[in-house]
């Protein structure tokens, strides 16, 4: 029995049911006879249409015109660009190739673009299939403008390791006067907090006694171990901390008669203090330091003969300014 093969018992009661199926058996042969003269490569990605979909388009759109060109080389890629697609056509016409490029935010319109053009090439038409001007796939978006220049901070999410050298410090308290030093320090910061060190070396300060003339040349060395909460904003980053400090004196007397002796005194302070840094590179930015300590301990600065020189204030404060490289 062939494919198309009717029952007999179908066939002596519907005839015209007969006559409907060899009509429908021959129609696909009839279109397979109708094949396209195009040799297309296709690639495209999975979600866009294929080959067939293509020639399927193309063979529609031609209908019944007279075919211009024996032969229609082409071959067409689809790819994801931006936030839609580009389609490649490259074109053989008997040694008359080309390349054209078409964006569409939908791949669907780009083959019903390249079934256009197979078909204008077949016809040797311009600009019209079937009289009507086929619709231009849309033009691609402009470009979005280039963001602001701003300087990008630091990745949050990495550890970063600090170096605050050189750096400008000036000392207010517990001495009667500030001090100018120089000062440095390093850290260890992440994604919003920063541990840091710091420490002064304050120029050497004369402490007079309330016996003149006489009195003490004092040293002054400082340490602080800051904790801080670290605030972001685009290149700026403002840090509330606190902090523990030590400082390290050494007093040497002066005046009439008096054999110069140096004492050392060790204190310790608490306080809490303020860091703003504004970045001006991936590694290294500007930082200023402020920081408020309370003395726990206050050392008195002693002559053998003369009694207490001074005694160390209740409260000190620091500042500090200069660049910080970030490794």
């Amino acid at each position: 029995m062939s494919r198309f093969a009717f029952p007999e018992r179908i066939l002596h009661r519907r005839p015209s049911a007969y006559a409907l199926g060899i009509v429908l058996a021959l129609a696909p042969r009839a279109a397979a006879a109708q094949a396209l003269p195009v040799d297309l490569d296709w690639h495209a990605p999975p979600e866009c249409p294929q080959l067939d979909v293509v020639l399927s388009r193309a063979r529609t759109l031609l209908g019944s015109k007279a075919l211009k060109a024996a032969n229609v080389r082409a071959a067409g890629t689809i790819e994801k660009r931006d936030d839609g697609f580009e389609l490649t056509l490259l074109i053989d016409e008997g040694g008359k190739g080309g390349e054209r490029k078409v964006w569409a935010r939908q791949c669907e319109e780009l083959s019903g673009a390249a079934a256009i053009t197979l078909v204008l090439l077949l016809t040797g038409a311009s600009d019209t299939t079937d009289g009507v001007e086929p619709k231009p796939p849309p033009p691609p978006p402009p470009p979005p403008p280039p963001p602001p220049a701003r300087v990008v901070a630091s990745e949050p999410h990495r550890l970063h390791v600090l170096a605050a050298v050189p750096a400008l410090a000036v000392g207010i308290g517990p001495l009667p006067k500030p001090s100018l030093g120089v000062g440095g320090g390093v850290g260890i910061e992440g994604g919003f907090w920063s541990i840091r060190l710091l420490g002064q070396w304050f120029a050497t300060q004369a402490v007079a006694a309330p016996v003149q003339p006489y009195g003490a040349d004092v040293k002054r060395l400082a340490a602080a171990l800051w904790g801080c909460w670290d605030l972001h904003h685009d290149a700026w980053t403002f840090s509330p901390c606190l902090e523990a400090s030590i400082t390290h004196l050494q007093a040497t007397g002066y005046g009439p008669f008096l054999r110069p002796t140096t004492q050392s005194e060790t204190s310790f302070g608490a306080g809490g203090g303020a860091i703003g840094r504004l970045q001006a590179s991936r590694w290294m930015s500007l930082l200023v330091s402020v920081g408020v300590q309370v003395e726990l301990t206050r050392p008195r600065i002693v002559l053998g003969t003369i009694g207490t020189v001074r005694q160390l204030a209740p409260v000190s404060a620091t500042v500090q300014l200069g660049p910080e490289w970030i490794f």
